[in-house]
């Protein structure tokens, strides 16, 4: 009859106890989860700090009672605003299409200039908004 030894999935060590046991000790179990969902973990949280950085370069713009505010494109490309990362658009009744950046939006007056807002601007005036699940 031969015996199998099992083996700790990140050490290596032999394993003892339950014949289900994959893992030594917590910590190597915690080790082998995170280097499996690294590379997903890591673009997530790349996208989210990007998402976030936009938000907070908008915000900056029309914080307060202020609603809207005209601003030169490069100027937010200078302060490392990512053009190609928001959360949704919206379209309004006019036809106009707002970037959306959580509680924030844009939209191109021309190709130099664009107009930021606050959401609740654009709610009031889209005609394509997505389901907010309430």
């Amino acid at each position: 009859m031969s015996v199998n030894t099992k083996h700790c999935l990140t050490c290596g060590h032999s394993l003892r106890g339950r014949t289900d046991k994959k893992f030594c000790d917590d910590n190597c179990r915690s080790v082998f989860n995170n280097k499996r969902y690294i590379h997903e973990k890591g673009f997530v949280k790349k996208v989210n700090h990007l998402l976030l950085k936009n938000r907070r370069i908008l915000a900056s713009y029309v914080a307060g009672s202020k609603e809207t505010e005209m601003v030169a494109k490069e100027l937010l490309y200078h302060q490392g605003f990512h053009f190609n990362y928001f959360t949704h658009t919206a379209i309004s009744k006019e036809g106009t299409t707002y970037y959306c950046c959580y509680d924030h939006a844009y939209h191109l007056v021309s190709e130099q200039q664009l107009e930021i807002c606050k959401l609740s601007k654009v709610k009031d005036t889209a005609i394509a908004f997505p389901d907010s699940g309430s």
